[in-house]
């Protein structure tokens, strides 16, 4: 099984800051499934989108994709 990713963070949030796949897939314009494939590390989050996952989640782009920025 793969190891969840820094974007499983965001969903997982503290009590009454806890959010559904429903409410995620529909914050980025996706479905359920891809947004458990981004948790899940099955798929990466999309280069192009980084900078606006950082904004939503506060999860910084180096730690959403470390693949990216290795080294840099």
């Amino acid at each position: 099984m793969p190891k969840k990713t820094a974007f499983a963070e965001f969903r997982k949030k503290d009590g009454s800051k806890q959010r559904t796949l429903d409410e995620v897939a529909t914050l980025f314009g996706v479905n359920k499934a891809t947004i458990i494939r981004w948790e899940n590390g099955e798929v990466p989050l999309p280069a192009k989108r980084l900078k606006e996952f950082e904004d939503v989640t506060g999860i910084p782009r180096q730690k959403l994709r470390p693949d990216i920025f290795e080294g840099a």
